[in-house]
């Protein structure tokens, strides 16, 4: 009786494709961890804004990580809680201070220094970090996204002047 085994073969172009594809992300990352050529992601950008625009709000403001996973935010001038950003709530909030934080330690900073949220009167709306220059822009991920970075901006904690 024949042998009649049947051997699929992958296209030698789909291969070379793969190869290609696999060597250059490494490639990139190798560039990136040794030179930082690739710079930040793209929703952190050098601190820059329109001069011509005036501030319609702005607040410094310190997150805390709990044991329990959540993110505290709170005011800094006041120190009263502003927030708690549970585990499985506001992510995008979450996940712009893990990025923030990320930054910080690079350049070996703590979590110590305040952030800057700040709204200005043409609508945009960044949160910004002193201590290493980075800048959000909150515009550009929504509507969702602004409010719940406005509702932290304009939180009353209550404080008198």
């Amino acid at each position: 009786m024949a042998d009649s085994t049947n051997h699929a073969q992958i296209p030698k172009a789909a291969l070379l494709g793969a190869g290609l594809i696999l060597a250059s992300t490494i490639g990139l990352v190798l560039v990136h961890q040794h030179t930082g050529f690739l710079g930040q992601p793209l929703a952190v950008a050098p601190a820059h804004t329109d001069a011509s625009a005036g501030v319609l709000a702005s607040r410094m403001i310190r997150v805390a990580d709990r044991s329990d996973g959540a993110v505290v935010v709170i005011d800094d001038h006041s120190g009263a809680t502003i927030d708690v950003v549970t585990t499985g709530k506001d992510g995008f909030i979450r996940g712009v201070f893990r990025g923030l934080a990320r930054e910080r330690s690079l350049h070996g900073i703590g979590e110590a220094p305040a952030f800057r949220l700040t709204r200005y009167d043409d609508g945009r709306l960044f949160l910004e970090d002193p201590a290493t220059g980075s800048l959000v822009s909150i515009n550009a991920f929504g509507a969702t996204n602004i409010q719940t970075f406005a509702r932290i901006l304009m939180h009353d904690t209550g404080e008198t002047s």
